[in-house]
């Protein structure tokens, strides 16, 4: 066993020094680097030792011994362990922990098509044969969690669940819930604020030219081209961070057939709905937009923005 001290203040170098009495090898990073480079660090460490793989085991308490051992005895099938708590009917659970996880599952589903029930968890399998591909993740923090799931889809490595412990009661917790939620869901929070920044555009020039007493289908039309312009260019270079390369032309192939569909459908909806509920057509814009929304980002990462295998 290996413990990586990542940059703890003085007043916890008793607890290091008392390890090393066990010949538990402690490795320090002499300022803190987050979670995702002491799991390297710790890798780096280990990598030459002929081993079947490894545990990481989070430092707050949350996993019991019997449950490593669990993650130990499927590990030798060669596939990444995951463990996983159970959330559902679990008065231990923190409000704010469930909505997390909750929130975190259905993100993971809405960007690989793949349903976890815990996402966050910290009890991790990793077969030595995975040992590069666990040093290349992305982010040094606790994004590297959600990176290093996302990588695994990408790269489609095989892996197992194994049902742990849920345990709550008397843990530390280091999580900074805005500054570390933000670094693990930058890329769909800036689509957010993109899609609302689009929408507004949208709704406004549609609000423009219906008040122009213009049909509220080719009002629709035109409120989705100008809209649609911004948004390709927003997620191009602020939402998904892709370069400026020859790429871009496929990319704005793909995503004006997607912008062409889209618009066609939200334009036949609205027109239908106009009908039945013309006085209600603002709000009607409204969640049509929101639907699309939520469509719109699960396509344009899988099929129109595609990630590079080797990010």
């Amino acid at each position: 066993m290996i413990v990586i001290d990542d940059g703890s203040k003085e007043e916890s170098q008793p607890i290091f020094v008392e390890l090393k009495k066990d010949n538990i090898k402690v490795y320090k990073h002499e300022k803190n680097k987050g979670k995702g480079q002491a799991i390297k660090t710790g890798i780096e460490k280990i990598i030459e030792e002929d081993i079947i793989g490894i545990i990481t085991v989070d430092a707050d308490g949350q996993h019991i011994a019997s449950d490593v051992k669990k993650v130990a005895q499927k590990l030798e099938n060669g596939k990444i362990i995951l463990g996983e708590r159970t959330f559902k009917g679990n008065s231990q659970v923190p409000l704010a922990s469930k909505i997390g996880n909750i929130f975190s599952s259905i993100y993971f589903k809405l960007i690989t098509g793949i349903s976890l029930k815990d996402t966050q968890t910290g009890l991790r399998g990793i077969p030595k044969k995975y040992f590069p591909f666990a040093l290349e993740v992305n982010g040094s923090r606790y994004e590297y969690e959600m990176n290093f799931l996302k990588q695994m889809y990408h790269k489609k490595i095989e892996f197992d669940t194994v049902d742990i412990e849920t345990i709550y009661e008397g843990r530390i917790k280091n999580f900074k819930p805005i500054k570390d939620s933000y670094r693990i869901y930058k890329e769909f929070l800036k689509n957010m604020v993109s899609s609302v920044i689009c929408a507004v555009v949208d709704v406004g020039i549609f609000y423009l030219f219906v008040s122009k007493n213009i049909n509220v289908f080719h009002a629709n039309i035109l409120a989705r081209m100008i809209s649609g312009v911004l948004d390709f260019v927003l997620n191009k270079k602020w939402v998904f961070q892709r370069e400026m390369t020859s790429n871009t032309f496929f990319e704005g192939c793909k995503y004006t057939i997607l912008f062409i569909i889209q618009m066609l459908i939200s334009s036949l909806l609205i027109s239908i709905l106009n009908q039945y509920y013309a006085k209600w057509i603002m709000v009607v814009k409204i969640i049509i937009n929101v639907i699309m929304y939520i469509a719109n980002f699960y396509i344009k990462k899988k099929y129109v923005f595609v990630e590079k295998k080797n990010q």
